[in-house]
């Protein structure tokens, strides 16, 4: 594959820019916001649970925060609240860093590592790993970690991916010859929901809710999109130039496919939330 510019934001190397401008990164957090589906729920999951916190002087620790597209508008709406950020990618580190300095963000912190062997000082409120758990080496260790971190009477929000169902041929097509965010960072495995639940049961935290992403008009939404995406970031310059025009023209379709898709209940989807608690003993 192709190492240009274009993909090596899917490698968390920001473009120097973002460190000119860190400002610029909000123009990221809304793109992400209109382009994956599975952000809908996990805000909405996220700004329950901050309104359940009866203190505002709350600790929120992202684990796996990436660009800190959920914990620095968090920090914005609570600046009395804890924010950690937690992340393996010294690029995410280093751009995190240079946002508190500009903004600034005095009630963030960033810590450099994985979920496995960070150690937070304060445990959490609410905890959140979002998109991280198939990529770590041990996934056992990964999660009874989380719940290491979660405070007695405070709450985990996790998203993981599931099930990994295709429906277009040219998705997958795309995949094998291009590769995605996924093969990039080297997943480690594909699960099935009961494989998630039993893993959270086996840290000792309850199970609240579950909730399932990407039916299939979510799914058909996702591979319309990223189909062209991943040809946008990988392919030749011809290839870029009608992904990027095939992937505008059908945008507003995708829109729709996700709002369908969000007002729809499932029971089952290729992306899985789960509100999991530590009980007070």
């Amino acid at each position: 594959m192709p190492d240009n510019k274009l993909r090596s934001l899917q490698t968390h190397d920001f473009p120097r820019i973002f460190f000119k401008y860190p400002g610029l990164i909000r123009i990221a957090y809304g793109i992400h916001y209109l382009n994956q589906l599975r952000k809908w729920y996990v805000v909405g999951k996220l700004n329950q649970l901050a309104g359940r916190v009866k203190s505002s002087h709350f600790t929120f620790i992202d684990a796996g925060c990436g660009e800190g597209q959920y914990m620095f508008p968090l920090a914005a709406r609570f600046p009395q609240a804890k924010i950690i950020g937690i992340d393996k990618s010294a690029g995410n580190i280093d751009f995190a860093n240079e946002y508190i300095r500009r903004k600034p963000f005095p009630n963030v912190s960033m810590i450099q590592g994985t979920i496995e062997e960070a150690s937070p000082v304060d445990a959490g409120d609410i905890v959140m790993c979002i998109g991280v758990l198939h990529f770590v080496d041990d996934d056992r260790r990964a999660m009874h970690a989380l719940a290491s971190m979660v405070k007695p009477g405070g709450a985990l929000l996790l998203e993981v991916p599931v099930n990994g169902k295709i429906i277009f041929p040219l998705y997958r097509w795309a995949l094998n010859k291009y590769g995605n965010y996924d093969t990039i960072n080297a997943r480690k495995r594909t699960y099935l929901p009961a494989e998630v639940s039993a893993l959270v049961a086996q840290s000792g935290l309850k199970v609240r809710t579950v909730t399932y992403a990407y039916g299939t008009l979510g799914k058909l939404g996702h591979e319309l999109y990223n189909t062209s995406l991943v040809i946008l970031l990988n392919g030749n310059t011809f290839e870029r130039i009608v992904s990027g025009i095939v992937i505008n023209l059908l945008y507003p379709l995708t829109l729709i496919l996700y709002t369908l898709d969000y007002c729809i209940k499932h029971k089952d989807g290729n992306c899985m939330i789960i509100v999991a608690e530590k009980e007070i003993v």
